[in-house]
């Protein structure tokens, strides 16, 4: 019963962000307007970016010391707001105890493939950037 409720938990937030966070339409022949706080929020991200790298290698290092350890801040807020929420300790259970009967699903690999490749693809272009900083007969093998 508690997994059926947590599955459809998942599917209703599935759609709050769909529907309208992202407001997203029918398919790709019913084009509609710009979200203006998505495009907002595109921007700022972009200067974000744009700021840090054209600060150059010199002032990378305190903006690497926030980006490092902010996500860490945050991840430990949401884990003491999630663990005092009622049933967390059900969602814990349900996070460790492994189901080794769905590992014969294609689906779940396919899942995991695209995983991979989302994961390994994030900011390459700030590193394919910051490594152009480095000298062209530079020894970076030692």
């Amino acid at each position: 019963m508690e997994i059926q409720k947590f599955t459809l938990m998942i599917i209703l937030l599935f759609l709050l962000f769909s529907n309208h966070v992202l407001q997203k339409s029918e398919g790709i022949d019913q084009m509609d307007s710009m979200k203006v706080h998505l495009v907002i929020c595109l921007a700022i991200s972009w200067v974000l970016v744009f700021v840090g790298l054209s600060a150059g290698t010199k002032s990378l290092g305190k903006i690497s010391y926030f980006t490092a350890l902010f996500p860490y801040a945050m991840l430990t807020v949401l884990i003491v707001k999630g663990a005092t929420l009622e049933g967390s300790l059900g969602g814990i259970i349900h996070y460790i105890k492994p189901r080794f009967d769905e590992l014969g699903a294609i689906n779940v690999w396919a899942d995991a493939g695209t995983q991979i490749f989302y994961s390994l693809s994030i900011a390459m272009g700030g590193v394919i950037t910051l490594a152009s900083y480095n000298p062209f007969h530079n020894n970076t093998i030692r």
